[in-house]
């Protein structure tokens, strides 16, 4: 194993960017390389002279790990291999110590990592401020320039170093052959290499329109309030105050709650400017930021990106896109608008400019010419999943059969015929069988209902929880059962088998084994004693977690609720991985995949169709049988909702 570390200077922002964005900016340059082998003391490459050693390794097919290693893979092909001529490393080759923690339930953050394991190697926190001094340009008189010391330089590179140390003790606390999860660590590496597709002129466009915008909306702001900015938050509270209005923040929560009442047309007319002032401006500047090569957004996707093995986002955060407030079937049409910059078109239609453009986001994600969209995914793929693993045949049964279990949802809640239950009503079914299947209690019940836009009294609430448990008691009856599963496998140190799954500890971890042979992990599991309410003991389970984006490593409780949430969502990501290894093998080239969702650029003049695209997707695996699986998709040259 041979073990790497960078450390580059560059005026391209790495945050903003990404790694590829970066690599291939002509204004990055690489300061240093360290390098190890085994346990060999690491050494320092300076400038573009490779050691026979490490090139030789390369050649043979060694594998070179790196923290974070899609980073180290982007300066190795954009910068060694193209412009020092080092040997090129084949994608089977790397490996990736970050990917490791993760998969591990350990932060994958380089100074966390360390603590976590209680390593004796840690990250030089000094040498970090260094880094950041030297690896950006400054302003001076003159322009932007880097700083040169000498002396910064070597402790530089001594940081280097001492990374490649952290970085392989890390390493070796785990096995380098994690099963079935090497598999996809590789392929979830292929996605992010090929990349989103984006319609750069689009989003530049987009971009052009909504400054042009933002500037109306300042200026009719300015007009109302006698001078202050839309951006002035201080002084618009004061303004809008000084009409009893009452406001405290400009959050978007706190305008979205204000305009709902609010009386005063001036006041109203203000804080909807503000409400869209801003809108997803940041989403098309990261857009057009991190577009690499080829007008891709490579290294889009995390793997592991939570505990339970689901990927995370980062640069664009494709899993956080705003659902807009465009009709679906005018979107493709607004879309054309701003694409070409139809400002006539723009203005006629009834939803506000800005709205339009926040609505087009999706559609900047666009296959490249002769090719197409192909986007399928599973619907309602955790309650279908939940219901499974507690064995619920109601559900199961209404799953197999097509009912509309939010129909039949509502109906109970309202003590109505199915026939009779309303749209609205529909919506409060389907809220429940989404969001009820986890122990929710009815407060946090009728929050989550005000959030997703839906007034619904906390009495109502209180009936949609009693209902939705009373039906489905068998799912009620698993959190139960998965809590004291967990709880005695910690107790007594015996694995312990629920249903589907088993809980065991191995090395003072709590782990819990899924039907497909994967494990969630849950470090330095334990059990606090705490008394109920009615005077009894109970014991509460805690463990060792990441927050902050993994830079936090603190101890998190849990419960039967939240452990069942946590092998749903596990058991629908196994299912993804799975559906995804199929379309790749079949010739489908995936460039995204969101939540429970996976789009795929198929050449026009293909063979390849979508109900063949659906039938792969559908496939219950062997250790899922009896899920009552069923995808939708569709065909496209744009991404949409």
């Amino acid at each position: 194993m041979l073990y790497i570390d960078f450390e580059t200077r560059s005026y391209c922002d790495l945050t903003a960017s990404g790694s590829w964005r970066y690599a291939q900016d002509p204004t990055t340059e690489i300061l240093c390389m360290a390098y190890a082998f085994s346990d060999t003391e690491p050494k320092l490459v300076i400038g573009s002279e490779l050691p026979d050693i490490v090139a030789l390794h390369i050649d043979m097919g060694g594998i070179v790990e790196a923290h974070n290693a899609m980073f180290e893979r982007a300066l190795w092909e954009s910068i060694c291999v193209k412009k020092y001529g080092w040997p090129e490393i084949k994608p089977e080759q790397w490996r990736c110590s970050a990917a490791l923690c993760a998969r591990w339930g350990v932060p994958r953050d380089l100074k966390t990592a360390p603590i976590a394991l209680d390593l004796q190697e840690h990250k030089d926190t000094e040498g970090r401020t260094i880094m950041l001094q030297l690896s950006k340009p400054r302003k001076t008189k003159d322009g932007l320039a880097y700083l040169e010391d000498d002396t910064k330089l070597k402790k530089l590179y001594d940081y280097c170093l001492q990374d490649v140390r952290t970085e392989r003790a890390i390493s070796h606390q785990f096995t380098q052959d994690f099963g079935f999860e090497k598999k996809v660590w590789a392929l979830d590496q292929r996605i992010n290499y090929r990349g989103v597709p984006v319609d750069r002129q689009g989003v530049e466009n987009a971009l052009e329109l909504l400054a042009l915008y933002a500037e109306q909306l300042d200026k009719e702001a300015k007009e109302i309030t006698g001078g202050i900015a839309v951006s002035q938050r201080d002084k618009l509270i004061e303004w809008a105050n000084a009409r009893s209005v009452g406001l405290q923040s400009l959050t978007k929560e706190a305008v979205a709650d204000c305009l709902d009442w609010v009386k005063d047309k001036e006041v109203k007319r203000v804080l909807e400017i503000r409400s869209q002032y801003k809108t997803s401006t940041a989403k098309y500047q990261r857009l057009l930021s991190s577009m690499s090569e080829g007008d891709r957004i490579r290294d889009a996707f995390v793997y592991y990106g939570a505990l339970t093995g689901r990927w995370a986002g980062r640069l664009v955060q494709f899993q956080n896109l705003p659902k807009g407030s465009v009709a679906s079937d005018q979107i493709d049409d607004v879309v054309d608008s701003v694409v070409k910059k139809d400002i006539a078109k723009i203005n006629a239609h009834e939803v506000a400019p800005m709205l339009q453009l926040s609505s087009c986001i999706r559609g900047m994600i666009a296959s490249p010419t002769g090719k197409s969209l192909y986007v399928a995914d599973f619907a309602a793929i955790e309650a279908r999943v939940v219901s499974w693993l507690a064995n619920c045949n109601l559900a199961l049964e209404q799953f197999k059969k097509g009912d509309d279990l939010y129909v039949t949802m509502a109906a109970k809640i309202y003590n109505v015929t199915e026939t009779e239950v309303t749209k609205a009503q529909r919506q409060l079914g389907k809220a429940a069988i989404l969001g009820a299947g986890y122990g929710m209690g009815h407060k946090t019940f009728h929050r989550t209902c005000a959030s997703w836009g839906m007034e619904v009294s906390e009495e109502l609430a209180q009936s949609a929880i009693a209902t939705y448990r009373s039906v489905y008691s068998e799912i009620r009856d698993l959190w139960r059962h998965t809590e004291l599963a967990a709880t005695n496998a910690i107790r007594y140190g015996k694995p312990v088998t629920v249903g589907k799954v088993t809980w065991f500890m191995h090395e003072g971890n709590l782990h819990c084994k899924l039907p497909s042979g994967r494990s969630l992990t849950y470090r330095k599991a334990r059990l606090k004693a705490k008394e109920t309410p009615w005077g009894g003991e109970s014991y509460e389970i805690l463990y060792y977690g990441s927050r902050e984006k993994g830079a936090k490593w603190v101890e998190i409780d849990t419960y039967g609720g939240k452990l069942v949430e946590n092998i749903t969502q596990a058991i629908a990501r196994d299912l993804l991985a799975e559906a995804m290894f199929r379309l790749e093998d079949a010739g489908y080239d995936i460039v995204m995949h969101v939540h429970d969702e996976v789009v795929c650029e198929v050449p026009d003049n293909s063979t390849k169709s979508l109900s063949e695209y659906e039938a792969i997707m559908a496939q219950v695996p062997t250790w899922a049988e009896g899920i009552p699986i069923d995808v939708e998709g569709w065909v496209g040259k744009r991404f949409k909702k």
